[in-house]
């Protein structure tokens, strides 16, 4: 895939603020860029970059928009399964509902498009505990009930206060 020249820019300077550090920039662009559809429609205007070194909110050299830098792990090579675990890790960030979001997993699941094991590896090494509990209730063949919705919604919620 050719990047365009602004997407070129844009990592070129992401690199230069980060002094040539790892990163992976993630978000919106990068779940479609997969074909990922769980259902959402995605609210976000920052960008998130992934990196090993830097923490907060930044606008950068001649680029548009907001970067929020996010010190985290990442694999060398994401694939589609870690996509799929990042998209629900960032779930409040979309406007999507948990049926939708175990509905359309578990078709990509039925179908192929996404390996059972590798799901369970990259649910296990960057899920949030909220992710995990969805994806296993998934991989277990459950299918949405409101006790499930108030599980994952309490993981959130005990995920965004601490």
């Amino acid at each position: 895939m050719v990047k365009s020249s602004f997407e070129q820019k844009k990592r070129e300077a992401i690199s230069e603020f980060l002094c040539g550090g790892r990163f992976l920039i993630a978000g919106t662009a990068a779940w479609y860029g997969q074909g990922l559809d769980l259902g959402q429609t995605v609210i976000y205007v920052t960008t998130h970059v992934y990196n090993e070194t830097v923490e907060g909110m930044y606008q950068i050299k001649n680029i548009p928009g907001r970067f929020e830098f996010i010190k985290t792990r990442f694999p060398q090579t994401p694939d589609i399964e870690f996509w799929v675990v990042d998209m629900i890790n960032n779930y409040l960030g979309m406007d999507v509902s948990v049926p939708e979001v175990m509905y359309n997993l578990n078709n990509y699941l039925q179908v192929g498009k996404i390996n059972r094991a590798k799901l369970i590896q990259n649910n296990t090494e960057f899920g949030l505990p909220a992710t995990r509990y969805l994806i296993e209730e998934v991989l277990r063949g459950e299918v949405y009930s409101s006790d499930k919705g108030r599980a994952f919604g309490s993981l959130l919620y005990e995920q965004i206060r601490h």
